[in-house]
Parts: C-alpha cells; structure tokens; sequence
C-alpha cells in the first residue's frame, strides 16, 4: 500500500442511485460502480491520498478490518489498469479539465453483489444522438430521416447553444451528431466549440462530401473524438446508386484519407446493409481494413424514413453477414472492431458474466429512454435515434423536467414501463425487453433477444 492515488482528469464521475457512473473520456469506456465504489472515487476527489486515508475518510469513525484496505486497493488498481485511477506522482497531467463529480465490463466494485442492481433509468442519458439539420446534398434511399431540404423550424443557433448547456448540466457525457449532413450547418464550429468549452465529447457522422484537408483539421482542433463515414458499398456504382449522386463513393473515400491524416482519434466507416449491397459485405470490411480505420458499423435498414421503402435483410442474408463478419474478424490483420447497431457482432462480457451468475445483470434490453435518447433539428426529443415516436418538444419543456418525469410523458413512461408478461420476472426492474420496432412478442423470445448472440437457452426470469 504505497503511493498516493489521485482520479485521472480524463474521468469524469456521476452520482446514480445505485452508486455512479465513470466516463472515460481518453478510451470513452463507462464504468458502473456501486454506492462503495462511488464513495471510494468522491473522497478522492481533487485529492491525492493513500489507501489509509481513503478507508478512514469513508467512516471516520468506524474500526475497518484489515480487509477493507486490500479490497480498496484492489478496487484502485482495477481502475488504474485503464487509468482512471492513477497512483504514480510522476505520471503528468493530462490535457482535460476535471469535470464535477463506458465498455460494460464487469468490475470488482467491493460489496455484496446483491448491491450492484441497477435501476431501469440513468440520472441522464450517458449520450445523445442529435440531428442538427435535415439538410443534405444526397439522396440515399434508406436515410431514416427523410433528409434533403433544410427545416424551415430547425433550432437556431441561440437555441442551439443553450441546448448544448442544458445538456452538459444535466451531466451528458458525448452527443453524436449527425443529419442530414452536420457540415451543412453553418454554425456548426460554434456548436462543437461549446460543446468542447462544457466538457461533452463529440462523434459527427457525414457522408464525406465537404470534408477537406481543412475541415478535418478544424474537427480534431476542435475537439472532435469520432468521425464515422457513411459507405454502403464497396464499389462506387453501388455506393453511388444507393446515396443518388455519382461521385459520393470517390469523395466518401477521399474524406477518410484527410480525417485519418489530421489524427481524428477513432475513425469508422458506416454502411447500412439491404439486399442491395448485401453481397458486398466482405469486400466492404476488406476495404475498412485497407482504409486502415478504427471501426465498421454493419447496421440493418430501419422501416422509417425512407428506408420504409427498401427492403429488409431476410434471415438469411442476415445469418449470411454474421458469418462474413466473423470470419473477418478471425483473419484481421489489421485492428477493426466490428459493431452493429445493437452489437451483435460482438460478444457481451457483460451479459456473459450475468449468464455465468458472478455478477447481477445490467440495464438489459432496449436502452432507448433509460441510458440514451435522441433530439431532431426542431428539439424535438425521441427515445433513440431510430424510433419515431416524439417523447417532448424542449422549446416547451426542459431536458432535465422531460427525463426526469417532472414533465409528464405519456409515450416516455410507456417505453420505461415493465412490460406485459415480465411482471413476475426477478428481472423486470432492470430488463425493458427488446427494442420496441420489433415483431418480437413472446415472453420467451424477449429474453433470447435480450441475450444477444450467445448461444445458452434462456428463458423467462433465467437472466
């Protein structure tokens, strides 16, 4: 037990009922603790103390057995291990400014694991999505927001910027930006350069039409985290096809190469599958590999917007891509995550841990309204990104009254409510079922959704 420890810069830390949450702005991992945990990193706070000092400022009056130290700094050196905790005086200071006091992995967080149940809903969303126009140069044919012409009633840049504070005292940890396309917004700088000045972290998507040499620039001056391309095909006669302008491969192409030389600090690619560019899978992952970016996104058409009109992958053209992107994965040479919008490309050791029973189980099911939600040009708020159904319009009620409840919500209570066939379920106060765009229906095939892609049978009240 030698050393002072400290809480890195990068780590911003928000109270929940259950304990708090750690953001890693460095990684952009979130990490739940329980009440303990939480406790721990408070009486750190600005200060540098040893593990004595933590243990005895938790209850000064107290007597702790000598376990107690152990279990702290075995707690610390979890953290530190992704450096939210640091304990070398050596170590310099990182660039960020602390902010008041996200990978879902299972952590030690010292305390009885009947104390690690979550509740259904965050203090407030751990991110945002943000359509910031609905202007845009192309014209894809499965763009969920019906996207072209600017929206005579889109938030002005007053509003705009006093969204971005409200946000940031509510104590939303990134906003992702996107469209239409973000770099037709005239004001866009401005709204980034607040949202940097609050300490919120920033992901723009764009079609890679307007980035230059010096927009890329300007995005890392300013802050920006992730910039995730839109590419739906690897070919320019499919790619171009489906976004309904020629030239949109090239210039797409063309704006990963200047935001990777400007040192954007996680670049991804973003094709949404359809039976149209379904073939061109694995040539697309080859090409995110060849492009040598951080991430590929394998997304699935959404029935909204226009992509009511398109087809959706069948079965098996879905079972089709899982194996493609495994076996991609497997023979990577290069680095690439691979992420789907619900992650089923990934494994969950999260839900793994809860299936194996060394941990209770997270938020689980469809997050939409309890970890995250959605805002359109006008300020109007939505459970995700995704699903179409306004929840509050924030010209008339606040962000902080809308989520918290104080602000009745006839459509956000309906989505957070336990729902019908899962009120004898051990997990009910945790579990919101699959998303709610699903023809899923039963009990049964709830869970097995829930689990994701492993393999164990699960049924009713087994998770």
């Amino acid at each position: 037990m030698i050393g002072k420890w400290r809480v890195s810069e990068a780590a911003v830390i928000r109270e929940e009922d259950f304990g708090g949450v750690v953001f890693d702005r460095r990684h952009w991992h979130l990490y739940k603790l329980n009440r303990f945990g939480y406790q721990i990193l408070e009486v750190i706070g600005d200060n540098e103390l040893a593990v004595t000092e933590i243990v005895t400022r938790l209850d000064p009056a107290h007597e702790w057995p000598q376990s107690a130290f152990s279990d702290v700094e075995e707690f610390l050196n979890q953290l530190r291990n992704d450096q939210i905790t640091l304990c070398d005086p050596h170590l310099a200071q990182s660039q960020y400014r602390r902010r008041p006091i996200f990978d879902l992995q299972s952590r030690a967080c010292v305390a009885p694991i009947s104390d690690r149940i979550q509740p259904r809903v965050l203090s407030a969303p751990v991110f945002m999505w943000w359509d910031v126009t609905a202007r845009c140069n192309l014209r894809c044919k499965q763009c969920y927001s019906d996207s072209g012409k600017r929206s005579l009633d889109e938030l002005s840049t007053a509003e705009a910027l006093d969204l971005v504070n409200e946000l940031a005292e509510a104590g939303v940890f990134w906003l992702y930006l996107l469209g239409g396309e973000p770099l037709l917004r005239e004001d866009l700088f401005e709204i980034l350069q607040a949202c940097s000045e609050h300490g919120i972290e920033l992901m723009i998507s764009t079609n890679g039409w307007y980035v230059s040499e010096e927009i890329a620039e300007r995005l890392v001056s300013v802050g920006v985290h992730h910039v995730r391309v839109s590419l739906d095909g690897a070919t320019a006669r499919t790619h171009d096809r489906i976004r309904g302008v020629v030239g949109s491969f090239d210039r797409a192409i063309k704006a990963v190469g200047f935001l990777r030389s400007a040192g954007i600090p996680f670049l991804s690619l973003s094709p949404t599958f359809m039976e149209d560019n379904i073939g061109e899978a694995g040539q697309l992952i080859d090409l995110a590999h060849k492009l040598q970016v951080d991430e590929i996104t394998c997304g699935q058409v959404c029935p909204v917007g226009r992509g009511s009109g398109v087809s959706a992958l069948s079965t098996e053209s879905v079972i089709t891509l899982r194996q493609t992107v495994s076996r991609n994965q497997s023979s990577a040479s290069h680095p690439l995550h691979v992420t789907g919008s619900e992650g089923v490309w990934n494994d969950k050791p999260h839900l793994r841990c809860v299936l194996e029973g060394r941990i209770a189980a997270d938020l689980m099911g469809c997050k939409a309204g309890r970890d995250c939600a959605a805002i359109g040009p006008s300020g109007v708020v939505r459970a995700c990104l995704l699903y179409d159904s306004p929840l509050g319009d924030l010209r008339k009620i606040s962000f902080s009254d809308l989520w918290s409840g104080r602000a009745e919500s006839i459509s956000l209570t309906a989505l957070r409510a336990v729902k019908e066939g899962c009120l004898n379920c051990r997990r009910a106060v945790i579990c919101a079922g699959p998303c709610p765009m699903s023809s899923i229906v039963s009990v049964d095939e709830r869970c097995r959704y829930v689990a994701g892609n492993f393999q164990e049978e699960v049924s009713c009240g087994k998770l």
